[in-house]
């Protein structure tokens, strides 16, 4: 910038080039189409269109398109394979090494109780042994239901549907809070539509616990990391918090590190 001689340096991960690659058939009637494929190859095979091929995954066995194919055009890899990931509670993104991670990594801390491929406990390499304590700033604790579903209903291709509910000790009896999750092009048989409403049911229908804190800054935080939490202010011991965010603050006042968690 002129005349601050401010010069402003903007980095992305490697996964901007499947954002900058755009899916455009060059026959409209004869589109980029794919059938009876996982969900892991799919998703590598889009990203290796924008030149992406260091892809790791977990084995998620959900298969699209059994029964007829599917098109895709006018999306990019990034879009499309986001919707995949949604469809399944999967979680993608890239490693500082340029890696692509296609994986079962809830938002929260996990237990391994649900039963579903990649589902690991959180006492892992990720961990870390910092501990969130009262030298923390800015600490805020909350529970909030904004974000439970206690019922899924999903819609797939020629009339294939499927719906997961259960009560919740959060909402009146009886009552339902309903996500639909429209899926035509990839999903045409119920069972896989069946497992889609189940595994957006179990993440769903859950309380969000999350904490806000600003720390000293530690350049070895990072998002999906586990952290310990151990606070009087929180009322809350030696407890494992999931890293859901993670801001590296550097200024004239010194360098922090703003933090979102959840439980």
């Amino acid at each position: 910038r002129v005349p601050t001689n401010t010069y402003i340096v903007t980095a992305y991960d490697v996964m901007i080039r499947a954002i900058d690659y755009f899916i455009v058939a060059d026959d409209p009637l004869n589109p980029l189409s794919y059938q009876n494929i996982s969900a892991e190859d799919l998703v590598a095979d889009l990203f290796s269109k924008a030149g992406l091929t260091s892809f790791t995954y977990d084995t998620t066995y959900f298969v699209f398109g059994i029964n007829e194919s599917f098109d895709i055009n006018l999306v990019s890899p990034l879009d499309y394979s986001n919707t995949i990931a949604s469809l399944i509670t999967w979680h993608l993104w890239a490693d500082e090494n340029g890696t692509i991670h296609f994986e079962n990594r809830k938002p929260y801390v996990m237990t391994g109780d649900t039963s579903q491929p990649g589902d690991t406990v959180d006492e892992r390499a990720i961990s870390t042994s910092y501990t969130l304590n009262d030298d923390a700033t800015g600490l805020l604790y909350a529970e909030s239901e904004k974000d439970l579903r206690n019922k899924v209903v999903v819609y797939g291709n020629n009339g294939v549907s499927a719906v997961e509910q259960a009560t919740s000790p959060y909402e009146p009896s009886g009552f339902y809070k309903a996500t639909v999750l429209v899926a035509p092009n990839v999903i045409d048989d119920v069972a896989t539509a069946q497992k889609t409403a189940d595994y957006n049911l179990n993440l769903l229908n859950r309380l969000t616990y999350s904490i806000s804190a600003t720390v000293a800054g530690d350049p070895s935080l990072r998002a999906r990391q586990i952290i310990n939490v151990n606070s009087t202010k929180l009322g809350i011991t030696n407890t494992h918090y999931y890293v859901f965010g993670c801001t590296h603050n550097f200024s004239k006042s010194g360098y922090i590190n703003e933090l979102e968690l959840r439980k």
